[in-house]
């Protein structure tokens, strides 16, 4: 399971200057690449070697095979 990058709190406050003092774009460029080396590296394993799903999602709840 990738989670992914989640939105923090800051982000929803309506604030003169939009939060952006908190804003750090070298943070954000390692989050993504790692993110992005995270999806290829799922992409590139064979899906026999991912294993089988189980039918469940966190979004869905119970979900068909």
């Amino acid at each position: 399971m990738i989670g992914f990058i989640p939105m923090p709190d800051y982000l929803t406050v309506n604030s003169e200057n939009r939060e952006m003092d908190k804003f750090d774009l070298d943070l954000m460029h390692a989050q993504v690449e790692s993110l992005l080396k995270a999806v290829n590296l799922v992409d590139g394993t064979p899906t026999e070697e991912l294993g089988k799903v189980d039918g469940y999602s966190f979004f869905y709840g119970r979900t068909q095979l």
